[in-house]
């Protein structure tokens, strides 16, 4: 554990080579958008990314109110809902004003991703399994949609830490991507408190 806290200090990829695979639990990593979303921007097409913006929303009208996961999700048979969590969250957590500042209570999921640069912008819709590159030439790749039952592969980063383990594939989701958003969630906090720009390296 020492050697992974390090790792991550030292803003460094953890991999096989020190022992240990640290992988993320975000499905959205092994979809063919996010994979190609992925591609794009580490090959410059967007140019230098200037904004990102994520819009989410969900079916948690229940948890809100106070009620349990099961009372929520127990009868609930969408395949968004299949799966329990490993440990229910307790009721404060999303009930409690001190804790949760609430959020909105559609009947249909959605999850936007759009992500901007200098040279080009995507356009993920990623519960609809859409996703558009709009490059700064005014031409628009439309991507073929993601058939509903991959949508949301929820088992592939048990199997892709399983197969980073064993050298059979990189580590699709790892862990300085989390870093990399708790750095900028800490900085728009900061933001928000002194109502100054904050720059993250």
């Amino acid at each position: 554990m020492r050697s992974a806290r390090a790792a991550i200090a030292q803003n460094s990829p953890i991999s096989i080579s020190a022992g240990l695979q640290f992988l993320l639990s975000c499905p959205w990593h092994f979809t063919p958008h996010g994979i190609e979303a992925r591609r794009l921007i580490q090959s410059g097409k967007l140019g230098q990314i200037k904004m990102i913006g994520v819009m989410m929303t969900n079916f948690t009208e229940g948890l809100y109110q106070g009620l349990t996961w099961d009372e929520v999700f127990g009868k609930n048979p969408t395949r968004q809902n299949a799966a329990q969590p490993y440990r229910a969250p307790g009721l404060a957590s999303y009930s409690d004003p001190a804790v949760a500042s609430g959020g909105p209570m559609p009947s249909d999921r959605q999850n936007e991703v759009r992500v901007y640069g200098t040279k080009g912008q995507i356009l993920l819709e990623l519960w609809k399994g859409k996703m558009e590159f709009h490059d700064d030439a005014f031409h628009v790749t439309r991507y073929p949609d993601i058939a509903e039952e991959n949508i949301y592969p929820m088992f592939e980063p048990a199997r892709n830490l399983v197969d980073s383990i064993t050298g059979a594939a990189p580590n699709g989701s790892p862990a300085t991507l989390g870093l990399y958003a708790m750095r900028i969630i800490e900085a728009a906090v900061q933001s928000a408190r002194t109502g100054a720009n904050v720059i993250v390296g």
